[in-house]
């Protein structure tokens, strides 16, 4: 019995034995585990490819990996050296604010990042290296393109303005005196030559769309072209287009349908001059690629409560969907190379361009052989709450009430042909005007000083001082700071528009100077 007892106690301690040693040999596989855990993370520095350092408070170097060390071969250091500068101040602000800091240096034609981490409660810093070569490279070359690209844009834009200026001056003179020429109030001119002034004015007025399309078409594409968005009554904007529009539909017996709702609500956000630029471009296209005795009209269906749709149709020979597509592009104008239709082909692209710009859209349908229908869209404005500007841009001006009043007037412009053309127009219609002019700026602020001319038309690129800087002097001037001073330029870009005008004068006459217009603008500032 005793031995049974002795066998049962050895037996259990047996066990118990056994299993301890499973217990330590489990607690020994977990260590072995965690030491080798300890050892891949501690071997990690030296396997990376990049630089890393351990530098204590003292500015001595506690540890380098292979790539650290290279580096440090640059000033001849290693562990257990101080650490050369720039290195050391970084380190010293890294302890001292306890924030990480960073540390870009270029080393034998390479460009490393260094970044400097403080250890908490540690008097040490671990630094991390990496090579950014290629990317300071890849951000210099392109901040490089940038500055290249910002350079061509701002020639871009100078070589418009010139190009604007350049191509005005001589249409001033061909337009202003062809125009005179068919005002003659003492109708001198035979038949002939009534048709050959309409002759010159029909091709001096279509060079003039054509160099604004194209200014327009690159001002759209450098991103330069403003629109002023506002509530626009799209009626009002419709009938002066289809006004503007019967002199070339009567001339080749178009019936233009006006089938527009008067009493839908026709408000939408646009800018109303480029609206009006759009309607019209896609009215004359209507007429001129109509076939002989067709028709044109003008619709709203298909409009909804947030969208109103604008449809110019015609009965033209239509355009095949292939074509559809490549309508749209710059001067593709299809086979009307072949057609008697003058242009180049950059009125739908504008078209659609501004369409965009202004949060519209533009699509068509046609049928070869029946006609084609050009569709626009743009959001529409329920109850706009205040009174349309196009109403009343689009009323009629008053006869000129200046005729038999005397006054003068100072011209200070340096083209002999524009100062004739503005005397003529003068000559021809206030003939009680005095008129005063210079080819300079200086002369022009002596004779203003001088003679206190009830109004002051000034040309901006003159010779010397330019227009800008004379209405500057004049405004110094207590005998002409009150005078008004109405621009007359060939410059017609938009921001040296907005320039003058910001500047004080009145109003701003881009050259071809329209003979009405100018009278119109005098009225407003004779008085």
């Amino acid at each position: 019995m005793a031995d049974q007892e002795s066998f049962d106690r050895i037996k259990e301690r047996a066990e118990a034995l056994a299993q301890e040693n499973e217990e330590l040999r489990a607690k020994l596989r977990e260590k072995n585990e965690k030491d080798r855990h300890i050892a891949s993370l501690a071997s990690f520095p030296l396997e990376n490819l990049d630089p890393v350092l351990r530098v204590c408070k003292n500015g001595i170097i506690l540890f380098a990996n292979a790539p650290a060390l290279n580096i440090l071969k640059k000033w001849s250091v290693g562990i257990d050296d101080p650490i050369p500068e720039p290195f050391l101040t970084t380190v010293q602000k890294a302890i001292q604010s306890k924030r990480r800091e960073q540390l870009e240096l270029g080393i034998e034609g390479l460009i490393y990042l260094f970044r400097f981490a403080g250890i908490p409660k540690m008097d040490y810093v671990n630094v991390y290296g990496n090579d950014v070569t290629e990317r300071i490279k890849a951000e210099a070359l392109t901040l490089k393109s940038k500055q290249e690209a910002e350079k061509a844009n701002r020639a871009k834009s100078e070589f418009l303005s010139n190009m604007s200026h350049e191509l005005r001056t001589p249409m001033n003179a061909i337009i202003g005196f062809a125009k005179i020429l068919k005002r003659n109030k003492a109708q001198t001119l035979s038949e002939r030559q009534k048709e050959s002034v309409n002759e010159i004015l029909k091709a001096s007025l279509h060079l003039l769309e054509l160099i604004n399309d194209i200014l327009d078409l690159t001002r759209i594409e450098s991103g330069k072209l403003t629109l002023s968005l506002e509530p626009v009554d799209a009626k009002t904007v419709i009938d002066e287009v289809l006004s503007m529009a019967q002199p070339l539909a009567q001339k080749r017996n178009i019936e233009i349908r006006d089938a527009i709702n008067e009493n839908e609500n026709l408000f939408v956000e646009a800018d109303r001059t480029r609206l009006k630029q759009v309607l019209l471009n896609l009215a004359s296209n209507a007429i001129k690629y109509n076939i002989e005795n067709g028709t044109a009209s003008l619709d709203c269906n298909g409009s909804s409560p947030e969208k109103l749709r604008i449809n110019i149709t015609d009965t033209g020979k239509g355009i095949s969907p292939n074509h559809f597509q490549s309508l749209f592009e710059p001067f593709n104008r299809l086979e009307a190379d072949l057609s008697f239709v003058e242009g180049v082909g950059i009125g739908l692209t504008i078209t659609k361009q501004l369409l965009e710009l202004m949060g519209g859209s533009i699509g068509l349908t046609s049928e070869v052989g029946k006609g084609s229908c050009f569709s626009i869209e743009l959001e529409r404005i329920q109850n706009p709450g205040l009174q349309s500007k196009a109403a009343e841009a689009s009323r009629r001006q008053e006869p000129s009430n200046l005729a038999g009043r005397r006054y003068t007037v100072l011209y200070i412009e340096d083209n002999p042909a524009n100062l004739r053309l503005v005397e003529q127009i003068l000559s021809d219609e206030l003939p009680e005007a005095q008129l005063l002019s210079a080819p300079h700026a200086q002369l022009g602020i002596d004779l203003a000083q001088a003679h206190r001319p009830n109004l002051i038309l000034m040309d901006i690129n003159l010779p010397g001082m330019d227009g800008l800087e004379a209405f500057k002097e004049l405004q110094q001037i207590q005998e002409t700071k009150d005078v008004p001073v109405v621009a007359i330029s060939a410059n017609a870009m938009k921001k040296d528009i907005k320039k003058a005008l910001e500047l004080g004068f009145k109003e701003y006459i881009v050259k071809p100077i329209d003979p009405q217009e100018l009278l119109d603008s005098m009225e407003k500032y004779l008085k």
